[in-house]
């Protein structure tokens, strides 16, 4: 690409234009994603950490608003996230006069310790923003995805069959079945 059509891009991002998507089939298109990460490691000497979330304001991912949060030590993290979580669900309404039937939100850097923590509050808190605003529009619940991923797992998988027992599996395997405890899929 040529330095005038990079600018050209740039120029109608920050227009507020799509300049790329991805091309989902319909099966596969959620309305509205959201992602969560928490940079725990502490900032400098305070004690702050920090939390992000980014939300897809279009069916093609391609226009996003994010939201980065600085979180004193003493602040209650499931607070923030309701809160963060807000303002997305009310930039998506004033983006596209609407709010999504399907809510998919992917929930990073959990650790084993964490695990009810997420559950009990920041889930708790996020149904109850949706519940205020849904009811305010008069509008009927949406379907929610929460997935957590944890951080720090000691799980591994051998190829069975591949000679050396402790091989690798080969690049491109899905493991599908019983990588996750009965009782984490609610």
């Amino acid at each position: 690409m040529s330095i005038c059509t990079k600018l050209v891009i740039q120029m109608n991002a920050k227009g507020g234009g799509e300049p790329w998507g991805m091309g989902m089939p319909d099966a596969l298109k959620i309305p509205w994603c959201l992602d969560m990460m928490f940079i725990t490691e502490r900032l400098e000497t305070r004690g702050d950490s920090v939390a992000a979330m980014t939300a897809t304001f279009s069916p093609s991912v391609g226009r996003c608003y994010s939201k980065v949060e600085k979180l004193p030590s003493r602040e209650e993290v499931a607070t923030k996230v309701a809160d963060m979580f807000d303002d997305c669900i009310r930039k998506y309404f004033k983006k596209n006069q609407t709010l999504p039937d399907r809510i998919m939100m992917y929930r990073d850097g959990v650790g084993e310790g964490q695990l009810r923590d997420v559950y009990e509050q920041e889930l708790v808190g996020i149904k109850a923003s949706i519940a205020l605003r849904y009811n305010q529009k008069n509008t009927a619940l949406p379907k929610l995805t929460y997935i957590v991923v944890n951080k720090r797992i000691n799980t591994r998988f051998f190829a069975k069959g591949r000679g050396d027992p402790y091989m690798n599996p080969p690049p491109g395997t899905v493991v599908d079945d019983t990588v996750t405890r009965p009782e984490r899929q609610v």
